[in-house]
């Protein structure tokens, strides 16, 4: 079994309000916050607890990333998703220390084939990476195998859920979420839990994305 290293949790309205403070004494490294997701007519929508979340997360020193359900049908609509999610974290720029992902898993995107759902993430990515945001898409194991061409995304994070936690495979992550049916101090019910296998506090810092420069850093406590 590979060894977990940064423990971290990825969350959305469905957890709730969560106690923040709790969640950091159960030495919980980092936290993905869904900041939204899209509709079938193109229109992204706030997560109701986005604001929250990313307020009492930073408050109590718990880095965090972003994520964004997608619901893209065209390459449009990708860039129009990634350009909301853009206009609403520019009050947290040189504040969040993990990547922006695109999280892309719906079955409703299944009948557009590997091509288009690729094109799709490229076009998000590419759109949030021009933008000096540091970009990654987040899927599960069997929609990656079926609906998108892996090697064609080999230069974007991979945050891969794959609850077969130490089953081989030839895929290169930097995050992966391992399990949806954790239990974490300040949160009711199941969450999801996920690793980090990469320093991306340092690396986001060093390439200067998210908001940070060399003159605007941030330590982790």
């Amino acid at each position: 079994m590979v060894r977990r290293r940064r423990r971290g949790i990825d969350v959305s309205k469905w957890q709730g309000q969560i106690d923040w403070h709790e969640v950091k004494r159960d030495d919980i490294r980092f936290a993905m916050l869904r900041i939204g997701y899209g509709s079938a007519d193109g229109t992204a929508r706030r997560d109701p607890f986005f604001s929250r979340n990313i307020k009492e997360a930073l408050e109590v020193s718990i880095p965090v990333g972003i994520y964004f359900y997608s619901y893209a049908r065209t390459r449009e609509a990708a860039k129009r998703e990634a350009d909301w999610v853009i206009r609403e974290l520019e009050p947290y720029r040189g504040r969040i220390l993990y990547p922006i992902a695109m999280d892309i898993e719906d079955n409703s995107l299944e009948d557009l084939g590997k091509r288009a759902n690729t094109e799709h993430v490229k076009e998000f990515c590419n759109t949030l990476h021009d933008a000096d945001y540091y970009p990654m898409y987040y899927t599960y194991l069997s929609f990656l195998e079926s609906f998108l061409e892996y090697d064609s995304l080999r230069e974007y994070e991979l945050w891969l859920a794959d609850y077969s936690y130490d089953a081989p495979h030839t895929y290169d992550y930097g995050m992966l979420q391992y399990s949806d049916d954790g239990r974490i101090r300040g949160i009711r019910g199941n969450v999801d839990l996920d690793e980090s296998r990469k320093d991306y506090p340092a690396i986001i810092q060093k390439e200067e994305r998210n908001g940070f420069t060399a003159v605007n850093t941030l330590s982790i406590t």
